[in-house]
């Protein structure tokens, strides 16, 4: 069966971040590989539709949508290439309203 859900991986929905790589660096300077892990967490939305949206976002994207008035406002601010596909049905869903 194939899910609609397009990954798993460690990536904020909104602002496309993922983790960056790097080395630890001992006293001695030997070098080993780790990954920087950005802060995600599990985030529901509410559209003034009655609609939910429940996306993987960091601390900075819940303020960038809460600073554009809502989920509402940002993602009719925004192009639809650069919208997560769950906010692209959104974004039609709203402007098919605005528009009729």
């Amino acid at each position: 069966m194939v899910s609609e859900e397009i990954s798993v991986s460690r990536i904020c929905e909104i602002t496309w971040r993922k983790g960056r790589m790097g080395y630890n660096l001992s006293h001695a300077h030997n070098r080993t590989k780790r990954r920087f892990d950005i802060n995600l967490q599990n985030n529901t939305f509410f559209s003034k539709l009655g609609i939910c949206v429940r996306l993987r976002v960091t601390p900075k994207a819940l303020r960038i949508v809460e600073k554009s008035g809502g989920i509402d406002q940002f993602v009719l601010a925004q192009k639809e290439r650069i919208l997560h596909p769950k906010l692209r049905v959104l974004r039609k869903q709203l402007l098919k309203k605005e528009n009729g």
